[in-house]
């Protein structure tokens, strides 16, 4: 006969659970960076603390064929 899980194991697994999906909603699943969606919680969290902060903004020629050979 199988055991029940005891409340404590089911805690654990949810909030296990919690960090992978919280995982998958902010990082690029490919190389484990920030997303988009970290990024623009990051950025509103840098404004609304009113204290100066920098932003660096790239742009890479040609990204879709580096994208193709490289990801």
């Amino acid at each position: 006969m199988k055991k029940r899980p005891t409340l404590q194991q089911k805690y654990n697994e949810a909030l296990q659970e919690n960090r992978r999906l919280k995982a998958l909603a902010y990082q690029d699943d490919l190389t484990g960076l920030p997303n988009n969606r970290a990024f623009e919680q990051a950025f509103s969290e840098a404004i609304g603390k009113s204290q100066p902060f920098a932003l660096l903004f790239l742009d890479v020629d040609n990204f879709g064929q580096l994208n193709k050979t490289y990801s």
